[in-house]
C-alpha cells in the first residue's frame, strides 16, 4: 500500500555553526511504487517574545529565515521498492542568531528562537512537518567588547581610594577553556582587601514592543587571596570555564543571552569594589588568534605566550579534528 511508505529526516550532527550548512539526508523507505513529485526540504527560524507587565501581556513574533531546496534532482522521479537515502545541505547566513529557549511561569515571560527543518512531498502521509534543528551562533556576528574594565571607589571612613583594572587575555571562549586573568589594584585606603572573587555571570534580557524583561544568575566562582592596605601590583588569575555553558545568542533590540565576570574585591569593614567584564562564550568553532595585549614585564610575556600557544594548539586540534 502507498501508505505504508515512509520518510524520515537524519542530519549528521546534533548542531550546526552559522555561516556553515545544515547537513543531513532524507530516508525513504518503500513498499509499494509510486512517482514522486516536488520533493522539497524546508527550513524555518522563529523568534517568539511574550512579556507580561501587570495585567498586560506584550507578544511578539518574527521570522529570523525562511528557505526551501528542490531535493530530486529532477521535478518528477519514480521510486521502486527499497530503501533510498537523498542527501540535503541548507546554508546558514553567517549572522543568523543562536537558537535559544526560555520560560518562567512565575512571570509568564517567554522567549523562543527556534529552528526547523521539514518535508514536503506530493504524498501527503510522507510529509514531514517540522523537525527541531540547534543553530550556534557564529563568534563573527558578534560585537566583541573590549578586554579591560576598571573602577575605583573612595573609602568610606577616611581619605584614599581603591581602584582596580582587569584585563582578560580576549575577548571571546569556548565552555572548557581556561581564562587569563591579570587584576591590577592600587589601593591607598586604611583597609585591606580579604579576599578576590572572580564569578561568572550569566545575563538573559528580551523586549517585546518596547518592554525589556532581564535576570542575571552567576554560573561560576572562584576565590583569590586579597592583598593590604597601601599596596601596589597586580595578581594573575585562571578561570576554567565550565564545560556546560550554554553559547551566547544576541540579536539586536530583541534578545540578549550573554556573559560578564564580576570581579569582586572584598574589603575589610568597608565597601566592596566591583568590576565587571563582558565576555563572550560561543560554541565550539575556530576562532582567532591574537596575542593578548598585556602590558610589558618579562613575567607578563611569559604568562600571555603561554596561553595563546595553548589556545593555538587547542584551536589547531579542534579544525584538524
Amino acid at each position: 500500500r502507498l501508505r505504508d511508505n515512509k520518510a524520515k529526516i537524519v542530519f549528521t550532527a546534533p548542531s550546526f555553526l552559522a555561516g556553515t550548512a545544515i547537513t543531513g539526508a532524507v530516508h525513504i523507505h518503500c513498499v509499494a511504487p509510486f512517482l514522486g513529485e516536488m520533493f522539497m526540504i524546508k527550513f524555518v527560524g522563529n523568534i517568539h517574545i511574550q512579556v507580561k507587565r501587570g495585567n498586560t501581556t506584550y507578544v511578539q513574533d518574527g521570522r529570523l529565515i525562511e528557505d526551501e531546496i528542490l531535493l530530486l534532482p529532477t521535478a518528477q522521479q519514480q521510486f521502486v521498492p527499497g530503501d533510498m537515502i537523498i542527501p540535503f545541505s541548507i546554508p546558514l547566513p553567517i549572522g543568523l542568531p543562536g537558537s535559544r529557549e526560555h520560560s518562567s511561569w512565575a512571570t509568564q515571560n517567554r522567549l523562543s528562537a527556534m529552528y526547523w527543518v521539514g518535508l514536503t512531498t506530493n504524498m501527503k502521509h510522507m510529509n514531514i512537518k517540522y523537525v527541531t534543528v540547534e543553530v550556534m551562533q557564529n563568534y563573527m556576528s558578534f560585537d566583541l567588547p573590549p578586554c579591560i574594565r576598571e573602577n575605583d571607589k573612595k573609602n568610606w571612613f577616611g581619605s584614599g581610594t581603591l581602584h582596580s583594572r582587569v584585563t582578560i587575555d580576549k575577548p571571546v571562549y569556548i565552555p572548557g577553556q581556561q581564562v587569563l586573568m591579570k587584576v591590577e589594584a592600587t589601593n591607598n585606603a586604611p583597609q585591606a582587601v580579604k579576599e578576590i572573587v572572580v564569578s561568572l555571570h550569566s545575563l538573559r534580557k528580551y523586549w517585546s514592543h518596547g518592554c525589556e524583561t532581564r535576570s542575571i544568575k552567576q554560573v561560576h566562582e572562584a576565590h583569590f587571596p586579597g592583598f593590604g592596605p597601601d599596596w601596589v601590583g597586580h595578581i594573575w588569575t585562571t578561570v576554567t570555564l565550565p564545560t556546560e555553558l550554554k553559547p551566547a545568542a544576541v540579536l539586536e533590540d530583541t534578545m540578549d543571552c550573554s556573559y560578564f565576570f564580576k570581579v569582586t574585591f572584598v574589603v575589610a569593614m568597608g565597601r566592596d569594589l566591583v568590576t565587571k567584564v563582558p565576555v563572550v562564550i560561543v560554541a565550539e568553532q575556530p576562532l582567532p588568534l591574537v596575542l593578548p595585549q598585556f602590558p610589558a614585564g618579562p613575567e607578563e610575556l611569559v604568562i600571555a605566550v603561554s596561553a595563546f600557544v595553548d589556545a593555538a594548539l587547542s584551536s589547531l586540534s579542534s579544525s584538524s579534528s
